[in-house]
């Protein structure tokens, strides 16, 4: 039972870094967790991805077709 628990979780992990990687290297949407501050450092932002991954939940154009590739209540789920 204890093998079967670490697949599930480590499909998780791995469907939400798919996931997340998918959001920087998507053109349309790049730009999400690491972005350039005024000195053009890449920096980490946390805040950006938390704002992006609640955004479905107050808008519900997020759950049309055509973009579910980047809600991620529809695309983790996808990937697992």
């Amino acid at each position: 039972m204890k093998s079967k628990d670490k697949h599930i979780g480590l499909s998780i992990f791995l469907s939400i870094l798919i996931y997340l990687l998918y959001l920087e290297i998507n053109p349309k949407i790049t730009g999400i967790w690491l972005r350039r501050d005024y000195t053009n450092t890449l920096r980490l932002t946390l805040n950006g991805l938390w704002g992006f991954i609640t955004y479905p939940l107050k808008n519900i154009k997020m759950w049309n077709f055509n973009v579910w590739d980047i809600n991620v209540f529809i695309s983790i789920p996808f990937y697992f």
